[in-house]
């Protein structure tokens, strides 16, 4: 398609894209304007969406009051009822057993309580005052009985689910009800009753001592038929409006129903008040919604959005389309007239042309229109003489070029020269770089070795001084033991000679003993000298004489062991006082080496640390060598690559400058050819 363009004529060129640009114009024309259309009638719908809104809601607001302002009266109406029969009291002697029901859990207790009088009339179960106000203001109405802490319903027109009146089912104490009525206020506003909410109004029934005995109450539902009646009559084109609660519980609605909640089926109407956008049974919807905040529910309205342009739109673009044509005829016939006043003047210009293109730079452009056409034929003539000009001074260049290019040849054939010195000085340069390089690595890797080597001996005079600390640390406590040893020894000396000098006090008992035992012997012998002479008197005593000289003969005998055990011990005592001193003179000796052997390690200690810290500092200063080498290397390194990369721009050089003598060759050429070009030429 391009390609058939381009090859079209200039005219063809014109006219078709004067008509393309008139349709394109039309169609963006036709759809901004619908798209703006569009977003102007969505916004009206919108606005018309909120304005109908808010008169139904004003409408529902106003139902609310006057409901309010009814039940006012109907509550003084119920009060005005009960009271004309006389003071309101508890009557304890007629009691009535009755079974009382949570209104919110269902959950039921029997109790029996006392009637609620007004006058003469007993309220309870009662149901003609309540029924007579329903039948006069339409309202339902209920006496409450306080009964510990409940209200209790003893009459109410008010129905459960089943049908049956809600006597029995009590407000519990949680209740704002509840919490109101005992306050001793009214309680006006939205209730829940029994089963339902209902807009009401509560008043507390006093004693004529002024206490609280119950309440009544007038009420009627807040959803009623009329507002349930209004809300599904309002309509908007097919739009509708639609009801639900905080929880999302649809009390209005076309098609749905209280069991379904909204905010599962569309989550969107959880946002704030205001428009909210959504797909709706495969179309796009767009509702308004605002809260009633003394019911507790949202008023919504919605309608499609296509029902809001309700097809202007393709109106608006059959018209737009039907105008278009007319104005693409209308430039069709505009174009072919100005396509033929355009077309003469540029094929003379094109004959024109046609002759400076050939090389005749006489020819004469000009014209005295002001217009485009004119002001082309002017520049054409500008752009000839121009040309000639440039023409002088091209045969001028080519004169110079075949002089410079002479001239750039004899340079290239020096650069070549100088090129190749370069890179024989470089080739040196680099063998003396590698030669350095392999030293450096030699030097290098003997560092590494040294540095290897230091650090097994650090490493080995670190073991040795750990070595000497610990028989330091074991002559510290040999030390100690001979110590130990040389008081042990002196205690043992001394204990060996208190045990010779109790020897010999021994041996002098011994001997003690032994002269006894001489005397009784002597004794004993007189004693049977004497009974001998007795004669038969005697015996007995003669008898004990003996048994004396033999116990006298037996502690001799005795005694003699002990002096020779005790002699034994005191010569074992001697020889044992000797060596217990030769042994201490030892033990003494060794403390004395000890304590040398203790000096000498310690100072061997001391040297040994001076020379851990010499090992470390040469092994440091060793690797700072190293890394000197290694940079040394490096540079080396660095250097060897500088020469060679000098040997290939040099190399890089020389070839630049072979190719800069061909070029110059060239050139002379080109310069010969373009003399030849230029002489074609009139000027």
């Amino acid at each position: 398609m391009l390609r058939k363009f381009r090859n079209m004529k200039f005219t063809t060129k014109l006219l078709v894209s004067m008509i393309s640009v008139v349709i394109v114009s039309i169609l963006i024309m036709s759809g901004n304007a619908i798209r703006m259309s569009n977003q102007g009638l969505y916004a009206l719908g919108e606005g018309a969406l909120v304005n109908i809104h808010q008169g139904l809601y004003n409408s529902l607001v106003a139902i609310d009051e006057n409901v309010r302002n009814k039940l006012n009266g109907d509550l003084l109406l119920l009060e005005r009822k009960i009271l004309s029969n006389g003071g309101i009291f508890l009557d304890d002697f007629q009691e009535i057993e009755t079974t009382m029901i949570n209104q919110i859990t269902k959950q039921a207790e029997t109790k029996t309580i006392p009637k609620l009088q007004a006058g003469i009339l007993y309220l309870n179960d009662d149901t003609d005052i309540v029924d007579e106000i329903q039948e006069i203001t339409g309202a339902t109405a209920t006496v409450f009985q306080l009964v510990d802490d409940k209200l209790l319903r003893i009459s109410t027109n008010v129905r459960k689910t089943d049908g049956e009146r809600a006597i029995g089912t009590y407000i519990p104490s949680n209740s704002p009800v509840y919490q109101t009525i005992m306050n001793g206020e009214i309680f006006r506003g939205k209730a829940y009753v029994v089963n339902d909410w209902y807009l009401t109004a509560y008043k507390p029934l006093k004693n004529s001592d002024g206490d609280i005995v119950g309440a009544i109450y007038v009420g009627q539902l807040m959803i009623s038929d009329q507002v349930r009646k209004l809300v599904s009559e309002t309509k908007i084109g097919p739009g509708y409006f639609f009801v639900y609660t905080d929880e999302g519980s649809v009390l209005i609605h076309p098609s749905l129903t209280p069991e379904d909640n909204l905010f599962e089926i569309v989550p969107v109407f959880k946002e704030p008040d205001g428009l909210v956008r959504y797909p709706w049974k495969g179309e796009d919807k767009v509702t308004y919604k605002k809260r009633i905040d003394d019911w507790g529910v949202s008023l919504a309205v919605g309608l499609n959005r296509v029902d809001i342009v309700d097809g202007l739109d393709a109106k608006m673009l059959r018209n737009n389309l039907l105008v278009g044509l007319l104005v693409v005829a209308a430039g069709v016939l505009v174009t072919i007239f100005l396509v033929s006043s355009i077309n003469n003047p540029l094929k003379e210009l094109a004959e024109k042309a046609i002759k400076v293109g050939d090389g005749d730079y006489t020819i004469n452009f000009s014209s005295q229109v002001d217009d485009a056409i004119g002001q082309l034929t002017n520049s054409l003539g500008v752009m000839v003489a121009k040309g000639k000009e440039m023409l002088e001074d091209i045969i001028k260049s080519s004169q110079s070029l075949s002089a410079a290019s002479t001239e750039l040849a004899t340079i290239s054939d020096q650069m070549v020269g100088n090129a190749e010195s370069t890179t024989e000085i470089a080739d040196d340069a680099s063998k003396n770089a590698q030669e350095v390089s392999d030293n450096m690595a030699s030097v290098s890797a003997a560092m590494e070795q040294s540095t290897v080597n230091l650090d097994m001996i650090a490493s080995g005079s670190e073991e040795m001084g750990n070595t000497i600390k610990e028989i330091a640390e074991n002559s510290a406590r040999a030390r100690q033991t001979t110590e130990q040893a040389v008081v042990s020894a002196d205690k043992s000396h001394e204990s060996i000679i208190g045990l010779g000098e109790a020897a010999k006090a021994i041996g002098s008992i011994t001997e003690t003993i032994t002269e006894i035992s001489e005397q009784t012997n002597l004794l004993a012998l007189n004693a049977t000298i004497e009974a001998a002479r007795a004669g038969e008197a005697g015996k007995g005593f003669a008898v004990v004489a003996n048994e004396i000289k033999d116990l006298a003969q037996g502690t001799a005998e005795a005694t003699g062991k002990i002096k020779e055990a005790i002699e034994g011990i005191q010569n074992k005592t001697s020889v044992t006082v000797k060596e217990i001193e030769e042994i201490s003179g030892i033990i003494t000796s060794i403390d004395e080496i000890v304590n040398g052997i203790v000096t000498a390690v310690e100072e061997q200690s001391i040297t040994t640390n001076e020379i851990v810290n010499n090992v470390s500092q040469a092994s440091q200063g060793i690797g700072e060598i190293n890394e000197n080498v290694a940079n040394s290397n490096q540079m080396t390194s660095e250097m060897s690559e500088g020469v060679g990369q000098v040997k290939e721009r040099s190399l890089e050089v020389k070839q630049s400058s072979q190719h800069v003598r061909t070029s110059a060759d060239e050139l002379s050429s080109l310069a010969e050819r373009l003399t030849k070009l230029v002489a074609q030429f009139k000027i």
